[in-house]
């Protein structure tokens, strides 16, 4: 049916079992040629030795910069060597084990997706989240001696012919464009980069954010191939902050069944609806432009992370009528700034590195008609669900509630549920 599909090999040869390769000097190349060779077998390979149509992308390792100082997940990127080792052995060993399992046909791409922090260790983009990291590994795939690594097979050739970069993010698709892609774009010709967890959370609107990282992506002058979103369900076993990801909920009271697993009993719960979080409400938001008024109150707040703190910060001062955030103000540490302006008239005024808009409800700093749409949308937006909003930006036939959760659920109670538009993920 023309679906294709993102794989990712597990942690588990890599940091978690016994024997790891991160107790092996942090090189990976038997523990994942075993590991890549049973999974050639069990089904990733056909009958006729071809891959199967479906498989797209292999994903060898997702966020190895955060995960090779101590063996699990830390705050920020380690040491070049210690994430780029473990990741060129293992790319040398899957293309051992197609090899040997006498692999016809189209090849998948390898990919390795990063984490969105920046890599002060890393010998470039060292404030470029992301891009410190996807440097450091290109070169590391062209001359593997540079971390101690002797390839069996030819890694640059893989990389130019095979390899897509990849990242997760929160952030939204106005700081995507200036934080990654402008500059992805200018040094990393040839070769495509996706976004393997994308979800911008406290994004103003969903939909609008998805619209816009989704135009990135279809502009035929940007790497950018595409996005997958992150995610279907709540993680409730990560908690905090995780759990402001996920289109979907578990209920409290409808039951599908029960199951046992390792010899512990569990429950399944019916899937329900999420609504998006939102810190406030942002009227349009645009990249590259100043937003100029006559009136002569302003405030001028220092290290402000994104454009959408810098709108709240704007909901906060009554007398705030717009506001405009600079990604690169020359400071330390967060470099960006937030003006806050006031006043009834407002001038567009062309300028990089800008993004720049107006609080909600609207307060007359553009045209009626701009605010009146502005309003209306905001109206339409309100009671938005998450599942909504990608259903929106994807198009598609999607699921229905029924199959969400079966009519013979156990249930404790059966509150009306909130009809479901069709959602589909690409």
């Amino acid at each position: 049916q023309n679906l294709k599909a993102i794989v990712g090999l597990s942690d588990y040869p890599f940091i978690q079992m016994e024997g790891s390769c991160f107790q092996t000097g942090r090189n990976c190349y038997s523990q994942i040629r075993q590991q890549y060779t049973n999974d050639l077998r069990r089904g990733f390979l056909t009958q006729s030795g071809t891959y199967h149509p479906a498989l797209r992308t292999l994903i060898v390792m997702n966020e190895p910069d955060l995960k090779f100082e101590i063996g699990a997940i830390q705050g920020l990127p380690g040491m070049p060597a210690h994430f780029c080792r473990p990741l060129v052995s293992a790319i040398d060993a899957v293309l051992d084990a197609e090899r040997e399992a006498n692999v016809t046909g189209p090849l998948p791409n390898l990919s390795v997706a990063f984490s969105f922090g920046r890599c002060n260790l890393c010998s470039r983009f060292g404030t470029s989240p992301g891009l410190g990291q996807m440097w450091e590994l290109r070169r590391a795939m062209q001359q593997p001696e540079l971390v101690g690594y002797k390839a069996r097979n030819d890694l640059w050739a893989a990389y130019q012919q095979r390899f897509e970069n990849a990242f997760n993010t929160a952030n939204s698709a106005l700081e995507i464009k200036p934080l990654f892609q402008d500059d992805y774009d200018w040094h990393f010709q040839g070769t495509p980069v996706f976004i393997g967890e994308y979800h911008s959370p406290y994004y103003f609107d969903q939909e609008i954010d998805l619209e816009e990282i989704l135009e990135v992506a279809s502009n035929q002058s940007s790497l950018l191939s595409g996005i997958c979103f992150f995610e279907f369900q709540v993680r409730y076993d990560k908690g905090g902050a995780e759990m402001n990801f996920g289109m979907f909920g578990l209920s409290e009271n409808k039951k599908v069944g029960y199951a046992a697993i390792a010899g512990r009993n569990y429950t399944s719960w019916c899937l329900t609806p999420r609504r998006e979080v939102r810190r406030s409400q942002c009227g349009h938001m645009e990249s590259d432009v100043d937003y100029e008024s006559s009136d002569s109150w302003s405030l001028n707040i220092s290290h402000v992370w994104s454009a959408e703190i810098c709108c709240a910060r704007c909901h906060q001062h009554l007398s705030c009528g717009a506001w405009t955030w600079e990604r690169d103000a020359g400071l330390e540490g967060c470099p960006s700034s937030c003006r806050l302006k006031g006043g009834t008239l407002a001038r567009k005024v062309r300028q990089e590195g800008l993004v720049s808009g107006l609080p909600m409800p609207h307060r007359s700093l553009v045209s009626a008609s701009d605010g009146e749409q502005q309003d209306a949308d905001t109206v339409r937006r309100e009671a938005s669900w998450v599942h909504t909003a990608v259903e929106q930006a994807f198009g598609g036939h999607g699921v229905d509630l029924d199959k969400l959760c079966p009519s013979w659920a156990h249930s404790m109670a059966l509150p009306k549920m909130p009809t479901l538009a069709p959602v589909v993920l690409q």
